[in-house]
């Protein structure tokens, strides 16, 4: 039952979670930590040159440490305070207040969901607590028949990109979206972000995700058809390169993109156009923007649906675009391991284990030649750059109040606080708390939400 849920949902698990070693093993479900390849401040630029990706296994990686992971809570507290204060300072410079990403590319409508367990009125009930629970109570229906009741709890602004874009707007970065935002005006949800960025382009209609959540996980169901009809019938699996081009025409994404320190571009799980996207701003777009290189982020967003040749070309491709900008690729433990798989290498280590993703990073960084890049788990974020490598603790909390867009508030966090021009160490506690927040709260923090977050922590849960 459990296989069969793996193989039918899309399953992936975010930053405050609990999760269960049993669904963790039965669903392959992971957890985001951040890693980078070269950490990249404003006015400083990559010096690695890009190379083909090797096959060899580098198992050396031994990268300078600059922050090491530590379960002690005083060291935690010191570390945090110390994050606070340098972000603090760095908001009070210009850099805070100048920063643009131009962000995309795709867009859904999510509803989030509760599985009832039992229902005692109209109103009162009480949700299936675990996926685990979820799946005996699909294993026990085998051979016969059975039923689930969903109770949409919330409806949300969805997908990868608005999700980071709107985390971005409330740090105040200037964010300019390009998406699957609606056809022929964004949808309603997306009503707010579209309102603070600078500008906002739908390319076509967003999906819909049902998210199932629970208290070790979520699924992440996808039903990309919902809004697609003959007449607008464009969605994010449908984006290609020169439907890009033609909805915003050449010029003007040359000059949007000339115009920011930033370009995000993720869930190239979803849409299967995105490396011939990267493919084409490479021959037209990006050898010409000039000025300071700019970071290109990525995230694969769980790439197992995806052919493995597939995956080997859309690495190949982001170290071939590393000669124009620095590709900073942010993945969760299994993404990692899929990475390195298809490159010939292993992840060496339990997907828990802090040196074991910082190893991992430190070892894809090397084999693709590009920027960043970054693994984030359930206790803790790690990263690795060309010259150096870092893992702090997180904020898990077995308690989260939402999970859905964790990992999401995750990325927002990690490129704005490197855009700003934190430390590698800072940059990463400054994501997970954003993630901390984020779960506990259901919203995404302000830069002076996360300072009073670092300063003040939470409790934080110990991850069985």
């Amino acid at each position: 039952t459990m296989q069969w849920l793996s193989g039918l949902f899309h399953v992936d698990m975010m930053e405050g979670e609990g999760v269960s070693a049993a669904s963790r093993r039965l669903l392959a479900v992971s957890r985001h930590v951040t890693g980078h390849g070269v950490v990249s401040r404003r006015g400083l630029s990559s010096t690695t040159t890009p190379t083909t990706p090797t096959t060899t296994d580098n198992t050396d990686a031994t990268l300078p440490t600059t922050s090491s992971l530590s379960s002690a809570s005083t060291g935690q507290a010191e570390a945090c305070a110390a994050a606070a204060d340098e972000l603090t300072t760095l908001m009070q410079g210009p850099r805070a207040t100048n920063i643009r990403v131009l962000a995309g590319l795709d867009g859904y409508v999510d509803n989030i969901i509760d599985v009832v367990d039992s229902r005692t009125g109209p109103a009162e009930y009480s949700p299936i607590a675990t996926i685990a629970e979820l799946g005996s109570r699909i294993s026990a229906s085998a051979g016969k028949s059975g039923n689930l009741e969903f109770v949409i709890t919330r409806e949300k602004l969805g997908g990868n990109g608005p999700i980071m874009a709107n985390a971005m707007l409330a740090y105040g970065v200037k964010v300019t979206y390009v998406g699957m935002l609606g056809t022929p005006a964004p949808h309603a949800v997306f009503g707010p972000m579209v309102a603070a960025t600078e500008e906002s382009i739908s390319l076509g209609n967003p999906g819909v995700t049902d998210a199932l959540e629970f208290t070790d996980g979520k699924i992440m169901v996808n039903k990309s058809h919902h809004f697609k009809d003959l007449t607008q019938g464009l969605l994010p699996q449908d984006l290609t390169y020169q439907l890009l081009r033609d909805k915003v025409g050449l010029n003007a994404l040359k000059e949007k993109l000339s115009q920011a320190n930033a370009i995000a571009m993720v869930n190239w799980n979803s849409i299967l156009g995105m490396t011939g996207i990267w493919e084409g701003l490479a021959r037209d777009v990006l050898p010409g923007l000039g000025g300071p290189r700019r970071l290109f982020f990525v995230d694969l967003c769980d790439p197992r649906k995806r052919t493995r040749q597939d995956l080997r070309q859309c690495l190949a491709t982001l170290t071939k675009i590393q000669a124009h900008v620095d590709v900073l690729l942010s993945l969760n433990y299994s993404e990692a391991k899929q990475c390195l798989e298809v490159l010939g290498a292993s992840y060496s280590g339990a997907d828990e284990n802090a040196e074991a993703s910082r190893r991992a990073a430190v070892q894809l960084q090397q084999m693709m030649g590009i920027h960043m890049v970054s693994i984030h788990q359930l206790a803790s974020c790690c990263a690795a750059t060309a010259t150096e490598s870092a893992a702090v603790p997180g904020y898990f909390t077995a308690k989260p109040k939402l999970t859905t867009g964790g990992g999401d508030n995750f990325n927002a966090g990690l490129l704005s606080a490197l855009l700003i021009g934190c430390k590698l160490d800072t940059a990463l506690r400054v994501a997970g708390a954003t993630t901390g927040y984020y779960v506990r709260t259901g919203n995404s923090p302000s830069l002076e939400d996360i300072v009073d977050f670092l300063k003040s922590l939470p409790r934080l849960d110990t991850l069985k």
